[in-house]
């Protein structure tokens, strides 16, 4: 369900997200809550890539990241991906790093955002 009482900007773009939803709410919240999980592994997972320096994995890893989020019209997290994507490919663990961490923040103010099931 969509938190009606966030007082700082949307970290994302509901009325566009809705279209992507094909204008359905509940499908939407599903979607949100889904991306949520499968995102929250997925940072874990690149975390490990990069401290075991699979580069490769981690740009497949932070490419399909980058589609979903952007799929959702979470640009910000898209974009990032997207960096974190040329860091994997440019073999850039220090790059890495950073990247990583705004992720896990922006993910964050996603979930705060919205109001997922307490199973999350």
């Amino acid at each position: 369900m969509m938190n009606k009482q966030a007082s700082s900007p949307s970290p994302l773009d509901k009325n566009a997200a809705l279209r992507a939803a094909g204008g359905d709410p509940a499908f939407l919240d599903e979607l949100i809550v889904l991306y949520l999980k499968d995102s929250t592994k997925g940072i874990a997972r690149a975390r490990r890539l990069a401290r075991a320096g699979r580069f490769k994995d981690l740009e497949k890893e932070a490419h399909r990241l980058k589609g979903a989020s952007l799929t959702l019209r979470l640009q910000i997290l898209g974009e990032t991906f997207a960096d974190l994507e040329a860091a994997a490919r440019d073999r850039n663990p220090q790059a890495a790093v950073p990247l990583l961490k705004r992720l896990s923040a922006e993910l964050g103010a996603i979930r705060r955002f919205w109001t997922a099931p307490a199973k999350l």
